[in-house]
């Protein structure tokens, strides 16, 4: 099966492992995603203190177009983890451009909260603006442990075989 898919692909795209997945939606095994957010031009002991700010506040208001009007929205409440994990190396390709990096853990709540929602919270705590705009990349999805983890969705369905292998 998994020859199949690979063969159906473009070149260079390759699958690498394939799960029959158990009952239940995709989306209702997704609770949280982490991020890793890129910010060009800021220092890392300045984007460490608007991350101490917003992590410090019980409520970060901010505001965004949706298809029924402007909304405002607590971006706090659904972050569990936003911390400062340093620079990248070389920083975004840019030599001599500092950049700070956020490591962020956001919770799959209504209204969903994105990265950019959290760059704004940053932005109305601490005054924190990229003079760029930061580079955002999802590193994972799945499902939020009670350690703060994400676990890929589909764990709970593979067995000691993948389909590849059979």
């Amino acid at each position: 099966m998994r020859a199949a898919l690979d063969a159906a692909l473009s070149p260079g795209l390759d699958v690498l492992e394939a799960v029959i997945a158990g009952e239940g939606s995709l989306a209702d095994r997704i609770d949280a995603s982490r991020w890793q957010l890129e910010l060009p031009g800021i220092e890392p002991a300045d984007a460490e203190k608007a991350v101490t700010a917003f992590l410090d506040s019980t409520e970060v208001l901010v505001e965004r177009m949706t298809k029924q009007g402007r909304r405002t929205f607590d971006a706090r409440a659904a972050v569990t983890r936003c911390a400062v994990a340093g620079e990248p190396d070389p920083p975004s390709g840019a030599v001599g451009v500092r950049c700070a990096i956020i490591d962020l853990v956001v919770r799959q709540v209504t209204p969903a909260v994105r990265p950019d929602d959290v760059l704004s919270g940053l932005r109305v705590v601490a005054g924190l603006e990229p003079p760029v705009p930061p580079r955002v990349t999802r590193l994972a999805q799945g499902t939020l442990t009670a350690q703060g983890e994400i676990v890929d969705p589909l764990d709970a369905d593979r067995g000691d075989v993948g389909i590849g292998e059979r």
